[in-house]
This record gives structure tokens, sequence and C-alpha cells, in this order.
């Protein structure tokens, strides 16, 4: 688990990391430390494989459905999961003009209006087959989490509202990944990190694979 596990410690100490070499050789390094979350109840493959999508063509209640070939809103991977993972590795498996963006989230002054609304905001989550309440920032004691997606998450109460305005505020610096090289993994804290795609219109044929991972220990 050597790769991985160096993989899992950058990802714990800065919240994201690179790693070169592709998504299978992580996929080979899993252990019982490490359990890979699907992203739907239903069976699917361990690593899945995303490609955009036109809005006519896309499933009901995705990202794609809603926001087709164009720019994604950054969002937490797994939000409609009543766990979401703890970290998401993407991979490209060839060059791609189209970056992915990624933005920390700093959560505002504790005491603060803004504060109160994301922790106590709750949101009606669609999973699909039912439906749950959540806040967007939640806190354990490994820190704070964060669930944002705001395809699968309507606001349910005046605070929720307030919350989904408040969380661009929450994104100083969003970032973009270039996909310049083929086999390269982008890992991120999918607790403290949202992501996007960028416009994918001039390249509808790009592939991106994603592993998505709960971490049941601390790497050491």
């Amino acid at each position: 688990m050597y790769h991985l596990t160096n993989l899992l410690n950058e990802v714990r100490d800065k919240g994201y990391g690179v790693f070169k070499g592709g998504l299978s050789v992580l996929e080979r390094d899993i252990d019982g430390s490490v359990r890979v979350i699907p992203n739907r109840r239903t069976s699917s493959p361990r690593i899945e494989r995303l490609r955009p999508t036109p809005a006519d063509k896309a499933q009901q209640r995705s990202m794609s459905r809603v926001h087709g070939l164009g720019e994604q809103p950054l969002h937490t991977d797994g939000a409609h999961l009543e766990t979401p993972p703890d970290v998401v590795l993407l991979s490209c498996p060839t060059r791609s003009e189209i970056p992915t963006r990624f933005a920390r989230f700093v959560p505002p002054t504790l005491g603060s209006q803004p504060m109160g609304d994301l922790v106590h905001g709750l949101f009606i989550v669609d999973s699909g087959s039912d439906s749950f309440l959540a806040p967007i920032l939640d806190f354990n004691r490994e820190g704070h989490a964060v669930r944002y997606d705001p395809v699968c998450m309507t606001p349910g109460d005046p605070r929720a509202c307030r919350a989904m305005a408040a969380v661009k505020e929450c994104l100083p610096e969003v970032h973009e990944f270039e996909w310049n090289e083929p086999g390269l993994v982008l890992a991120l804290d999918n607790r403290r990190y949202l992501h996007a795609r960028a416009d994918a219109s001039n390249e509808p044929e790009r592939t991106l694979e994603r592993l998505a991972l709960r971490v049941e220990r601390a790497p050491s």
C-alpha cells in the first residue's frame, strides 16, 4: 500500500495530492484500512468512468441532467449518500484540455450568522430512492466536513437558503488542475474540498476515472 499511503498522507496534510502512474496502481494498494464507496446503490465498478453527457441523455437527478456539457458548479462527491466518501481520486488516462476546478472550503468566523446557517440550516437531500435532512457543514473530532451539491440538495428552511448563498464566500480561491499528461491522479479530501468539471463542449469524448474512498483509520 506504499503509493496509496503516501498519497493519503499528502491529502491528510494539505487537502489534496497528485500521483503519476494511473488509478489502477492505487487500486491495487487498497487494504483493510481503506474501503471503496460506490456512488450508486446498484452494483457498479470500483473505478467509475465519467464522460460529459448532454442534458437530454443524462440520468435523472444527475449533474449532467441540469448542466449538460457546460461548466459544473463546485460540489462534493457523494453528497446524496448518508455518509459521503472521505477521499476522491480522479484520473485522466489521456491528456485533456478540460481542467478540473477545485477549491478549499474555508468556514466563516465562529459565532457568525453564516456559520450558524451552514451548521443548522437543513437541506432535503435526494438520494434517488428516498431523502433525508442534512446541513452543509458538520463538525466531528477530525474537524469540519462539508456536504454540498446544488443538484441533489434543496434548502428546507430559511437558514438553509442563506447557507446556500454563503457557500460562495467560503471558496476564496479556485484552482484549475490541468490534465496535461496521461495517468495523472488528483486526490481530494472530499470533506474539505469542492470540485467541478470545466466546460466540456469542445471535448465531449473526454473520460475521467473516479475512485471514492472511506479511510477507516489515519494512514501511517
